[in-house]
């Protein structure tokens, strides 16, 4: 699926979505409507695509990226479609003006858990400027590249380019995001995309206030800011 909307100057956002079955939970859906407005009135510009029902998210996510990068977007924005999310901070991640920058949702767990590997002092405590935390690592759920991210990737590791499938017809694409099987354990495409962004000298960077909604078999709360803030040893971002 394909939706555009044009409009004046500024950063143009593509809003990915990698689905496997085009049903999308209504906190989501209000997220992302009321998100389409934030940028609107922002006179910024955005287009709207999905995957194509694939039931792997390493092969959605390169989809989406090929898709990226053969449109004029200035930004791709990818979402995972069961998560409810704060349109307004969205914005203020792209004001930050990084070329990779994330919020982490909690997981789908009564016990809060959040797929993000922060860089710390040696007290423990995350390392931080203007607001953002400094990872080598995070979760791939919602996260926020500007194109030089995947210009980078794909001039540093041309034996990942393959055949990517769009709506209309085959295009080249690269296979950044991919699983892995080393002798330590399993890696999921989230972290070896952030192995791969670290190779040619890339930093992560996460807005942590965002409250987020994650849904399951119910809908679990989560805010990344306040998971920290509640730890043994209080965290200050």
């Amino acid at each position: 699926m394909r939706i555009e909307h044009t409009g004046a100057s500024g950063p143009s956002i593509m809003i990915g979505i990698p689905s496997r079955s085009q049903m999308v939970y209504l906190g989501f859906a209000s997220s992302l409507m009321m998100l389409g407005l934030e940028i609107v009135k922002k006179g910024w510009t955005y287009t709207l695509r999905t995957s194509n029902n694939s039931c792997f998210v390493d092969c959605a996510r390169n989809q989406l990226v090929a898709a990226f990068m053969h449109s004029e977007c200035t930004h791709l924005l990818m979402i995972d479609d069961d998560m409810k999310f704060e349109p307004e901070k969205v914005i203020e991640m792209i004001e930050h003006d990084k070329d990779f920058i994330c919020a982490v949702g909690n997981l789908k767990s009564e016990n809060p858990r959040y797929a993000c590997q922060p860089y710390t002092e040696s007290n423990g405590i995350p390392l931080t400027e203007n607001g953002l935390i400094w990872a080598k690592g995070v979760g791939g759920a919602f996260t926020i590249h500007k194109r030089v991210v995947f210009e980078k990737l794909m001039n540093r590791f041309t034996a990942l380019k393959c055949k990517t499938h769009d709506e209309k017809h085959n295009k080249y694409g690269y296979g950044l995001y991919h699983t892995s099987q080393p002798p330590d354990g399993y890696r999921t495409e989230d972290q070896n995309f952030c192995d791969l962004w670290a190779e040619v000298g890339g930093k992560i960077w996460v807005y942590p206030d965002m409250n987020f909604g994650h849904f399951g078999t119910k809908e679990y709360k989560g805010n990344y800011h306040e998971y920290l803030m509640n730890l043994p040893q209080p965290v200050t971002v």
